[in-house]
């Protein structure tokens, strides 16, 4: 019923595409194609947006980083949507070495924030997130970047609760090298 009430909305205001920055939204409109029959409107991750942006105008594209290695983190909703060497891509125009996690792409391990689950478990989610970090520090992860908003607030908080600094392990959302 909300795909069939969003849809109509969304006609009404003649929108023919949708940009979202969010795995999990980018993943439920997608889906819509299969609950509304004329669905017909494009739905693309920022990611594919700027990638694409980017490499018509390559030429504008400059190297801003002065500390090179990277660590990139594949969420789950983006790995399982195919989201995989795009943010690669990106980082790598913009001048980083992108340093692979032992579980990565679509392998990748959960941090604890897809689907709601801080919201419905967050005794599950907790663990969950402190065993990543656990998993980034043995790495020896000194900067960590992932395009999934609710993958990096999550993070966010609990290397705040962990008492995690910038120095420690500098967490960016993909946005902030963008």
């Amino acid at each position: 019923k909300t795909a069939k009430d969003n849809s109509i909305e969304f006609k009404d205001k003649k929108i023919k595409k949708i940009i979202v920055s969010c795995g999990l939204c980018y993943n439920m409109l997608k889906g819509y194609k299969e609950l509304v029959p004329d669905w017909g409107i494009e739905v693309k991750h920022i990611i594919s947006e700027i990638l694409d942006t980017l490499r018509e105008n390559r030429e504008k594209v400059r190297s801003f980083s002065s500390n090179p290695e990277i660590v990139y983190y594949d969420s789950c909703y983006l790995a399982r949507n195919e989201f995989i060497e795009q943010p690669r891509e990106l980082l790598k125009m913009f001048g980083y070495k992108v340093i692979e996690l032992p579980y990565n792409k679509e392998d990748t391990l959960c941090c604890g924030s897809c689907g709601g689950l801080m919201h419905t478990n967050k005794e599950l989610a907790e663990k969950i997130v402190f065993n990543f970090i656990k998993m980034l520090k043995r790495k020896n992860v000194k900067r960590l970047v992932t395009s999934d908003p609710r993958a990096y607030n999550h993070l966010k908080e609990n290397f705040e609760k962990l008492g995690i600094t910038d120095k420690e392990i500098e967490l960016l959302e993909l946005s902030d090298i963008i």
